[in-house]
């Protein structure tokens, strides 16, 4: 019998107004694929392992950027990858904008195998401008849509059909400029949103009259 209200604590939360902010890319250059914060294992990490096999398997030309770290048991696996995967290592909050600058990205690939509630590192990826790849699955699959330049893949995807999935993404957008559509997510839950935006807009943060 409970009422409850769910208030989000972002003005952007559900429909970021952004720039995006996609690097130009050159027939022979490889696609910059950039990951956000500290991967272990149900953050995506092996899952994103993986995905690189599969590329070198491939020959997919992907370069893999790692803005932030793995988790310890990743270690010697990371390691066998040279050159091919850049990891910055752990970060200050304040660092992250000009980390995603230095790397300039093609895609931030979120490799997630456990649903997010929130996921700051995807208000980040949104903040930057960058193109984004998520999983369909807790919060990301909400929060992308409606958004340009975002992509959602199935949680269940092999490495070999994600590195495909990049290989469509740089072939038929990156290279050309050119955004995907747009999802519109479920309308239901759309309307619900705003109904809940419009309560932390007008009501939550309204300013109280002075005794």
């Amino acid at each position: 019998g409970g009422h409850f209200i769910v208030v989000p604590h972002d003005d952007d939360f559900y429909r970021p107004e952004r720039i995006a902010r996609i690097p130009s890319l050159e027939p022979k250059e490889p696609l910059r694929v950039a990951m956000l914060g500290i991967l272990s294992e149900h953050k995506g990490g092996v899952f994103l392992l993986d995905c690189i096999d599969a590329a070198q398997k491939d020959g997919a030309p992907i370069e893999w950027h790692v803005i932030g770290e793995f988790g310890s048991p990743l270690q010697a696996r990371v390691r066998k990858f040279g050159d091919l995967l850049q990891v910055t290592g752990r970060y200050k909050s304040n660092d992250l904008p000009q980390l995603i600058e230095d790397v300039a990205p093609h895609v931030v690939f979120m490799p997630q195998r456990w649903p997010e509630t929130y996921s700051y590192t995807l208000s980040e990826a949104f903040e930057a401008g960058c193109a984004i790849l998520a999983p369909d699955i807790g919060a990301f699959s909400e929060r992308t849509a409606g958004v340009s330049w975002c992509w959602l893949y199935p949680v269940e995807t092999s490495p070999h059909h994600l590195v495909e999935k990049l290989m469509t993404i740089r072939r038929n957008h990156i290279a050309l400029n050119r955004p995907p559509g747009i999802t519109s997510g479920d309308g239901r839950q759309s309307a619900s949103v705003e109904l809940q935006h419009a309560f932390y807009s007008n009501s939550y943060l309204r300013k109280q009259p002075p005794l």
